[in-house]
């Protein structure tokens, strides 16, 4: 029996895996299914356009609903549908979930240490934006497992 080098294996895979890429991307272009994106809308190939989602706005302005038709963090609404503390529906503003934004590596760890390890907890809100009404716990991510 003759056994294949290390090598020419991963040689072999890479080129299996090219070759198969290039043959879903001729395929996906030619049934007019590629995707191409920009900040408000989603085109499609073809000529025909998905708009972003519309959704309700309050009397400040705020746009409120579910981030399930939502296609990137600019689709999403200022206030996103959730359930709160004890079963209670309300409304968290998308930039209290998604916390501070980091320029810098620095800017990353200085968050993650402010920030802890455990669990932190926004107001929940009614559709107005700002009737408080209960909290969201926002429980940060779980390893499983651990990198050495």
């Amino acid at each position: 029996m003759k056994f294949i080098s290390s090598s020419r294996l991963k040689l072999l895979t890479c080129i299996l895996i090219f070759v198969a890429s290039l043959s879903v991307s001729v395929f996906a272009y030619a049934s007019g299914n590629l995707l191409s994106w920009n900040s408000t809308s989603r085109k499609l190939l073809n000529g025909q356009a998905v708009e972003p989602p519309v959704y309700p706005v309050n009397e400040q302005g705020l746009t409120y609903g579910s981030v399930a038709d939502a296609y990137s963090y600019e689709t999403e609404p200022d206030l996103i549908a959730a359930v709160g503390e004890g079963g209670i529906d309300g409304y968290v503003y998308a930039d209290d979930l998604r916390g501070p934004v980091p320029t810098s590596p620095e800017e990353v760890l200085a968050i993650m240490n402010a920030r802890g390890e455990g669990p932190r907890t926004i107001p929940l809100y009614k559709s107005d934006g700002r009737t408080v009404i209960g909290e969201f716990l926002v429980s940060p991510g779980v390893a499983l497992y651990e990198v050495e």
